[in-house]
């Protein structure tokens, strides 16, 4: 097995000549954590429980390929810049954005998948929550390191449901990218909500302003619960507890929260069509500053 050069990474130099290895890059990172997987360790039935969780990061991307045009485009976002790392109830998803790349589309492409996986393992009973953020990492056989990494882990660690925030510094840079390229404002509106987020202790970061967010409702494609607002709440209990889940307090605090956010996001469909209401709400609103 090779090392894992963590001596010298605090050098640039370093990086570039005693280490010729170790790679810096830029991209977005997404981290998710499994709620109540504990409970799924300890039961006789793990070995399902982790196929699920390998299924539904094989079906994210067949999810995204079918969502976005042309396919193509996210297969090679996925398959060749994109890497995944599942440790216990952790996922972490890295992807690198090029200089020749086409932002916007790398953003979105990330965005879906992202999405996607909420929605899959949500529906498989396994509700995640999560975090994005952006900035520079290095990847070196099995060593993850850098600042999007520690602070994606951070905020997804302080949200009480099932649902993925964005840093404030990642949606600043995307407002930076949309703002070059305004073709891809409103499909990022389709993926994304600004919301006030539920955290556990207020932080510098976290802040009381809303936030941007992965919109993963509906449960499907194009299904909608019939009698809305009892048939989320009554889908939200049922999947938290699948797979003989016992909910402590906490959880079921982080149900409620969950609850509440899909009913918001359900208001803002103004009819079957999907039409949005926007909201404007400073640096994380998606729609053109006046």
């Amino acid at each position: 097995m090779e090392p894992c050069y963590l001596s010298g990474m605090a050098d640039e130099s370093d990086k570039l000549g005693r280490y010729p290895k170790v790679k810096v890059e830029r991209g977005l990172v997404a981290y998710f954590d499994i709620l109540g997987f504990t409970h799924i360790a300890a039961d006789k039935d793990i070995a399902r429980a982790a196929g699920l969780v390998i299924e539904s990061l094989l079906e994210a991307q067949k999810r995204a390929e079918d969502e976005l045009q042309p396919p193509e485009a996210v297969r090679r976002c996925f398959t060749e810049n994109t890497r995944w790392v599942v440790f216990a109830d952790s996922i972490l998803i890295l992807s690198p954005v090029l200089e020749q790349d086409p932002q916007p589309q790398v953003w979105y492409e990330f965005f879906v998948i992202c999405a996607a996986l909420l929605k899959l393992m949500f529906n498989a009973g396994l509700p995640l929550r999560g975090a994005i953020s952006e900035g520079r990492f290095v990847l070196i056989d099995r060593c993850y390191v850098g600042e999007p990494i520690v602070e994606s882990i951070g905020l997804a660690s302080n949200t009480e449901w099932s649902g993925c925030v964005v840093s404030r510094k990642a949606a600043e840079k995307l407002q930076t990218v949309l703002s070059r390229d305004e073709r891809y404002r409103s499909h990022m509106q389709q993926k994304s909500v600004v919301y006030q987020v539920p955290f556990k202790v207020p932080c510098a970061e976290c802040g009381k302003p809303p936030r941007l967010v992965i919109k993963w409702f509906p449960f499907g494609p194009y299904e909608r619960p019939a009698g809305r607002t009892a048939a989320i709440e009554e889908r939200v209990r049922d999947r938290f507890q699948a797979h003989n889940k016992a909910l402590s307090d906490r959880e079921a605090k982080k149900l409620q929260n969950t609850i509440r956010f899909l009913q918001y996001v359900d208001t803002l469909y103004a009819n079957t069509n999907e039409k949005r209401q926007i909201k404007r709400h400073a640096c994380c609103s998606l729609t053109r500053p006046r």
